[in-house]
């Protein structure tokens, strides 16, 4: 049997509409924007507490510097009561997908090379990939698994990550900082694996630069030195 669905539009008056600072592909830089357009689709299915909602929020913005347009679809996938807090407020994380998509902030594989071992590489391509596409809490829990992968190859094994990352750094693998970087991404990748909060993209940012030095230090670094060793001989 086909639970019921309901639905509600909800298009906004263009005078209750703001501002809102994104990045502009044309002015390659976050800009301020002029909310042209808004529209909310609520949708219902079930009843009493086994229902389950979701919340799709559309939006054209207008850049204030060059005039060009952005629409921003943005959705709340589908949830249950237990999803919202006390005030009402939703505890998962929403799905922004602009168009044209803001190509200058995403994220490339530059390490995504032949002397990192294979399964590291797959865990950091989806990382990547769940960055670019706005998946924060996937993203957080990807950077937590190659570090774990990283002690892996490494030989180091034990069942809590923080002994892993000292036993890196016992090894001479690591330098201080990096021991230091690496427990902050261990901690931003418990949050992400419990949604215990929202991160944000400059924290995740930073964690993918940490776990890509680690890359760098751990492979690619020594044989760029080889290379360096033979030409000097």
């Amino acid at each position: 049997m086909k639970e019921k669905e309901t639905q509600r539009i909800v298009e906004y008056s263009k005078r209750n509409l703001g501002k809102e600072i994104i990045y502009c592909n044309n002015c390659k830089n976050d800009t301020n924007h002029k909310i042209e357009w808004a529209m909310n689709i609520f949708r219902e299915i079930g009843e009493g507490k086994r229902n389950k909602f979701r919340d799709d929020l559309y939006q054209v913005y207008r850049c204030l510097g060059c005039d060009s347009i952005t629409f921003l679809k943005s959705g709340l996938p589908s949830s249950n009561y237990r999803d919202f807090d006390e005030k009402g407020n939703s505890l998962v994380k929403r799905e922004n997908k602009f168009i044209p998509e803001n190509y200058d902030q995403l994220l490339t594989f530059r390490y995504d090379a032949p002397d990192v071992p294979v399964n590291i590489r797959k865990v950091y391509r989806k990382t990547i990939k769940m960055y670019n596409e706005d998946n924060l809490t996937l993203c957080g829990v990807g950077i937590r698994t190659i570090i774990e992968e990283v002690c892996k190859v490494e030989g180091i094994t034990d069942d809590r990550l923080n002994i892993k990352i000292e036993k890196l750094f016992d090894k001479g693998k690591i330098t201080e900082e990096l021991r230091q970087g690496l427990h902050q991404c261990r901690l931003l990748g418990n949050v992400s694996a419990h949604q215990l909060k929202s991160l944000n993209n400059k924290e995740i940012l930073i964690a993918i630069q940490l776990v890509e030095i680690l890359l760098e230090l751990m492979y690619l670094l020594p044989k760029r030195i080889g290379k360096i060793k033979k030409i000097t001989i």
